[in-house]
């Protein structure tokens, strides 16, 4: 990634967590009034967490090294 995307990056990273953290409470309320019960507002959650391991474990790939030399 080039130094002048990082503020870019960061800030998309930055928005996704935050909608998460809108979205999250308003699906677990709605589970929770249809459903009466907690269990499969957890499952969800559970689910989410475990796409996004494997997200990270399996798609997200380490940098690759770069054969030129870095100035300063």
């Amino acid at each position: 990634m080039h130094k002048s995307r990082v503020g870019s990056i960061s800030g998309f990273i930055h928005l996704v967590g935050s909608l998460s953290g809108i979205i999250g409470p308003i699906v677990t309320g709605f589970i929770v009034q249809h459903t009466g019960k907690f269990d499969s507002a957890f499952v969800l959650a559970g689910a989410v967490a475990a796409i996004g391991a494997f997200l990270v474990l399996f798609v997200i790939r380490s940098p690759k090294a770069s054969s030129k030399p870095v100035s300063a």
